[in-house]
C-alpha cells in the first residue's frame, strides 16, 4: 500500500523545473552578452561601483570620488573581488544566482498569499521576465536589492504565521542590510501594523 503522504523528492518539483529554466535562460542571457564592449568596461553608474569596489578589496572604504549613491553593492563587490580577484564574468555568475533564487522567492510569497496556480503563473513570470535578466548581468544594485526585498517579504509571511521574536528579528535584520542599499526599502517597517490582516498585506505586495 502507497502512503498517501509521499510526495515525489524536491527535484521532481514544478519549482525545481522552474528554477532550472530560470537558471538556463539566464546563461543563454549571459552568453549573448559576453563580446558586449562594456561587459569588462563598464561605465556610468556601473564604473563607479567598479571603482570603489576595487577600493574595498584593496582595503580602503572610501574613494577619492564624489559617490552619491548607497554602499551596499560596493562592498558586495569588493568582497568578491578579495575572493576571485577583478573577475566580472564570476560577479556576474553570482548576481545571477541571486536572480535564480529570487524567482524561487516570488514563487514561494504567491504561494502563501495566493493559490498554487497563481504562483506557478508568479513563477514563470518572474524566470521570464526581461528586465530581471538586463539588470542581472550589470554591475548595478539592483537585482540584489530585489533578492533582498522580496526575502524580506517572505521571511514576513512566515513571521506572520509562526511569530516569534526570532522570525520579526530576522526581517527587521534583512530589512536593514536592504536598506543600505534602498533607504526607502525603511518604509516597509509600517506593513507590521497591518500583518494581522491578510487583505493588507496582499494590497501591499500588490502595490
Amino acid at each position: 500500500m502507497i502512503s498517501s503522504s509521499s510526495q515525489p523528492p524536491w527535484w521532481q518539483s514544478f519549482e525545481a523545473r522552474l528554477l532550472l529554466g530560470a537558471l538556463l535562460l539566464r546563461l543563454v542571457y549571459l552568453s549573448t552578452i559576453l563580446d558586449n564592449p562594456y561587459f569588462n568596461h563598464p561605465i556610468t553608474d556601473e564604473a563607479l561601483y567598479d571603482l570603489w569596489g576595487q577600493t574595498i578589496a584593496a582595503g580602503e572604504p572610501f574613494i577619492d570620488y564624489p559617490y552619491y549613491d548607497s554602499p551596499l553593492h560596493a562592498f558586495f563587490l569588493g568582497s568578491l573581488y578579495t575572493l576571485f580577484g577583478h573577475d566580472l564574468l564570476m560577479v556576474r555568475l553570482i548576481q545571477i544566482g541571486f536572480g535564480t533564487a529570487n524567482v524561487a522567492l516570488i514563487y514561494r510569497i504567491a504561494h502563501r498569499l495566493f493559490d498554487p496556480p497563481t504562483a506557478k503563473v508568479a513563477g514563470i513570470l518572474a524566470a521570464t521576465y526581461l528586465p530581471f535578466l538586463y539588470y542581472e548581468g550589470l554591475l548595478l544594485k539592483e537585482s540584489f536589492a530585489l533578492f533582498l526585498l522580496n526575502l524580506a517579504l517572505l521571511l514576513f509571511l512566515i513571521a506572520l504565521t509562526r511569530p516569534t521574536y526570532l522570525a520579526f528579528w530576522s526581517v527587521g535584520l534583512v530589512v536593514g542590510v536592504l536598506a543600505l542599499s534602498r533607504v526607502n526599502a525603511l518604509a516597509l517597517v509600517l506593513a507590521v501594523e497591518s500583518g494581522d490582516r491578510s487583505d493588507d498585506v496582499r494590497e501591499l505586495v500588490l502595490a
